[in-house]
């Protein structure tokens, strides 16, 4: 589905860019004894000089469309006397060996700029700035912002003495370092309130030996939500890596002594979400594993470039040798290139029919790392997240985990011939006889490979944590057993189902069903069952409302398994239902559709993938990336659900049928 979304899945920094400096930046430093020292606000009357100017970072963002951090003296950079200071890739990555991410790490900063002066045409103005040639030509004097000099009991317990850099430590040692600047890295475990303020906690229990808790009050908050989109700052740090910069002071919370940090600018804290990853560079393929997409619509997982021809400008390509992933060697022309993606990081690459080469575009970068950054803030503010895609170790570990609950299960069920089958995405758990296995377990794969295509994920890619586990059982009884004893999930619901999917047992994503008494629909109900594992990992975890997600289930079930009745059945029952009730109510909204208009479900998705220019994709896609239903539902098509009700009800003789 929409195989362009797919590729949005992270932010891309063009690698190489900005390696290059203007003649003046370079000649400024080769004819000068020495930087000048200068005031920021004159900075205009040095122009082309090596300085060194003292600022206070009050602003930090993006620029030369969305490669390079911009960083300002003044809370705007069209404030008369402001000083940009611009930091290319290239020093980007030198900050980033140093645990320093992004722009936002200055902000609230004394820093000290060492640089050539030169001028910069933002919205037409004529503005001061410095390109940074290597990260230490920017020296942080304060890490928060002061605005007086340390006295010299401050300055004694800083580390490096007068330089006031702060000390590198862990969080259950920061009970040691009271009074002190320090920066710290954790992972914020469990979140509280103090007053107004926010309170998040290294470890599970704020009262826990170890523990750090980090304050943020409601005006920093604010201006998280100003600078950064972020208005839930519970929902968006929870379970989040983090790194602080601040004074650890002792607190008392519920009477128990508690080091804490108290930032004072979001710049305190830095993160980096996924969609601000780097690219590789081109010079870099060879060799690497990547996913390669072609113009006429194939997608490859696991390519390994073999041999890259470069073009005749910096960062092209104008010719591709790779192999596939069974082994079949293939020369690509660039022009049949889409894009090709290393790690889950696109490289947005552009063909130019002039040089008859492929080049990364920014323009192209930008729309996408837009898109794909405000995606990943919505979806943190609601709980949810990204997927990101597993490594080869890590799906080593997943593959290990979801073997020894498939071994757990079979020793659960020892008295029943419990044998284990696995394919490149499914691990099946079952005592169905063999061959009737070999009639119903195929349809996983044809599913898995149709629903693959549609979301756009390239050909042989696993999405699941190591494998989709199956858990068939021949008797209803042991289904039922699996379900409340073995899994301790609700008695009742698995006494009412054929089958149920558990996107999230432990991290593993799971399908349950039984075959007895219900042969007929048996092969039905594993591909339903299994479409929603499928979809619960796309994109992102953000769950799809009801009717839409049964009624894929439906409709793909019909699809795959030809031969069943099931959506004639559902269709049939579900007019009946309305016939006799004269409405939805409650449809759309509900978290679990009544199983009476799953027809209606299956149908109103066979009527909104009858709608031109993929508007059924994009809306799908929307709500993975974490619109809520009406504002998806809007963006993608031209009507209401009050509309679409009316269709409907049309389709099936109820004219007047109500939402």
């Amino acid at each position: 589905m929409a195989r362009e979304f797919i590729r949005r899945v992270s932010w891309l920094v063009m690698v190489g860019a900005g390696v290059l400096f203007c003649a003046a930046h370079v000649q400024g430093f080769q004819n000068s004894d020495g930087p000048i020292a200068i005031n920021s606000e004159k900075a205009l009357d040095h122009v082309g000089k090596a300085v060194r100017v003292r600022i206070h970072i009050h602003t930090a963002g993006m620029a030369a469309k969305g490669t390079e951090w911009a960083l300002g003296s003044k809370s705007s950079w069209m404030d008369e006397g402001v000083l940009m200071i611009r930091v290319r890739e290239n020093v980007q990555k030198q900050f980033a060996e140093q645990s320093i991410l992004s722009g936002r790490h200055f902000v609230g900063k004394d820093v000290e700029v060492t640089g050539v002066i030169e001028t910069i045409n933002p919205g037409g103005l004529t503005r001061a700035a410095i390109f940074l040639e290597s990260a230490s030509s920017l020296k942080i004097l304060s890490p928060s912002a002061p605005t007086m000099k340390k006295s010299p009991e401050a300055a004694a317990a800083s580390p490096g003495g007068s330089s006031g850099m702060p000390t590198v430590i862990s969080p259950d040692d920061a009970g040691r370092h009271e009074g002190r600047i320090v920066r710290v890295e954790m992972s914020v475990q469990s979140t509280g309130r103090f007053g107004e303020a926010y309170v998040f906690n290294s470890l599970a229990s704020y009262d826990a030996p170890g523990n750090l808790q980090v304050i943020i009050d409601a005006d920093v908050a604010g201006q998280f939500a100003k600078s950064e989109g972020i208005d839930n700052l519970v929902r968006f740090f929870s379970e989040r890596q983090i790194q602080v910069t601040g004074k650890v002071e002792l607190r008392n919370p519920g009477g128990v002594r508690v080091p804490g940090i108290t930032i004072k600018s979001p710049g305190d804290i830095q993160y980096q979400l996924q969609s601000e990853r780097p690219a590789a560079a081109v010079a870099d393929l060879p060799n690497r594993t990547v996913d390669l997409y072609l113009t006429g619509g194939r997608q490859y997982a696991d390519v390994v470039i073999t041999e890259i021809t470069p073009g005749s400008t910096p960062e092209s390509i104008a010719g591709l040798k790779v192999r596939l992933k069974r082994g079949r060697d293939r020369t690509i022309r660039p022009d049949d290139v889409e894009d090709i993606v290393v790690d889950g990081v696109p490289l947005d690459l552009t063909y130019d029919r002039e040089t008859r080469s492929l080049s990364p575009n920014t323009d192209k970068r930008q729309r996408r790392r837009d898109e794909a950054v405000a995606a990943e803030k919505r979806l943190a503010v609601r709980g949810k997240r990204l997927y990101s895609v597993f490594s080869e170790e890590e799906q080593e570990e997943w593959l290990k985990k979801n073997r020894e609950f498939v071994q757990g299960v079979r020793r659960y069920f020892a008295d029943r011939p419990m044998r284990v089958m696995e394919s490149d995405f499914f691990l099946i758990v079952t005592d169905i006889s063999e061959a009737e296995g070999r009639a119903y377990f195929p349809y996983l794969d044809e599913l898995y490979d149709q629903m693959c295509s549609d979301f756009g994920i390239p050909e042989g890619r696993n999405i699941f944590p190591g494998r989709c586990i199956i858990c068939a059982f021949e008797q209803r009884g042991d289904f039922i057993r699996f379900e409340a004893d073995y899994l301790k999930k609700d008695y009742e619901g698995a006494t009412r189902a054929g089958g149920l999917c558990h996107p999230n047992i432990d991290g593993q994503v799971m399908v349950s069903l039984f075959k007895k008494d219900f042969e007929s629909r048996f092969a039905y109900v594993l591909v339903h069952e299994t479409s929603h594992a499928i979809v619960s990992r796309f994109y992102s975890n953000a769950a799809i409302p009801s009717w839409l997600n049964e009624g894929m289930a439906v409709w793909i079930g019909a699809r795959i398994v030809r031969k069943d009745q099931t959506l004639q059945k559902s269709v049939e029952k579900s007019t009946v239902e309305l016939r006799q009730r004269g409405n939805l109510a409650g449809f759309f909204e509900a978290d679990q559709i009544d199983g009476n208009l799953y027809g209606t479900a299956a149908v109103l998705v066979d009527l909104l993938l009858k709608e031109p220019d993929r508007a059924f994709k994009r809306f799908f896609i929307l709500l993975k990336q974490g619109f809520d239903q009406d504002e998806a539902f809007q963006r993608a098509f031209s009507m209401t659900f009050e509309d679409l009700t009316r269709k409907y009800g049309q389709t099936i003789g109820i004219p007047d049928l109500k939402k």
